[in-house]
């Protein structure tokens, strides 16, 4: 047998391989975002105080209306723009208990979320996948 043969033989067994269990564990990394359900409204955040004023949010509050915006989460491949330009982009890390949350945020509403879990001593324990959620970054500290 050739070499060509074996290394395409070789490419068709071990690509389909790969590609399964990529697709496995992004699943059960969306799955660790479930862990947003352990928060709740009146959970505190902090953020930094650049983020603060970029975003035009306070540096500290709770998250409010936020919390049941995030878990309105859809598959990360899901992500959907703003209908509607409110305000500035880029990137947030909210510090809560023992998770810090990175939003991606377009145009003034967050666009995308990962979950990052800390033990109680702050080692790293876990991070979700990406979820796509659309959140206007005001929600935070609203409630009814």
């Amino acid at each position: 047998m050739s070499l060509k043969k074996r290394l395409a033989i070789g490419l068709y067994i071990i690509v389909p391989v790969i590609v399964i269990v990529g697709l496995m564990g992004k699943g059960e990394r969306e799955k660790r975002y479930q862990a947003i359900f352990s928060l709740s409204p009146d959970s505190h955040y902090v953020v930094r105080e650049y983020a603060a004023k970029e975003f035009s949010i306070a540096q500290k509050g709770q998250l409010g209306k936020m919390h049941q915006c995030l878990t309105q989460y859809r598959s990360g491949r899901d992500k959907r723009a703003p209908m509607v330009a409110t305000g500035p982009s880029g990137s947030m890390e909210l510090k809560v208990e023992s998770f810090k949350i990175y939003l991606s945020i377009n145009q003034g509403e967050v666009t995308s979320v990962r979950l990052f879990k800390y033990d109680p001593s702050g080692d790293y324990d876990y991070e979700s996948g990406s979820v796509a959620v659309n959140c206007n970054v005001t929600l935070l500290n609203q409630f009814d």
